[in-house]
């Protein structure tokens, strides 16, 4: 469905999609209920969405890079499973270091059992 809007109150109308669409940037995505989304600039964004996005987005880049540099100083033994595959799955967004905090790493505490 193409939405128009009045340009000047004589009843010319533009085709704001078709426009939107000429634009750079104004690329058109088929969503699944026919409507037209076009891509949320940053400028869409209300404050408090750039903030969380901001705050969320720092907290994955220092999750991931806390979980590489711990894999980096960790002995191969002290890791379970492969060095190379923790550092790969470790690019996948919060998933990856999470996991490794959780399952890669063995317990580095001496004299600890699970019991």
């Amino acid at each position: 469905m193409t939405r128009r809007a009045d340009t000047d109150g004589t009843g010319t109308t533009l085709l704001v999609d078709a426009v939107r669409a000429a634009l750079p940037g104004g690329h058109r995505r088929a969503t699944g209920t026919g409507c037209v989304r076009y891509p949320r600039r940053w400028q869409d964004l209300t404050p408090r969405q750039q903030t969380a996005v901001l705050v969320l987005g720092s907290v994955q880049l220092s999750l991931a890079a806390t979980a590489w540099a711990d894999l980096a100083a960790s002995p191969a033994e002290q890791v379970t499973g492969s060095k190379l595959r923790w550092a790969l799955a470790i690019a996948v967004n919060w998933v990856g270091p999470l996991a490794w905090f959780r399952w890669g790493r063995r317990d580095r505490r001496a004299g600890y059992s699970r019991g």
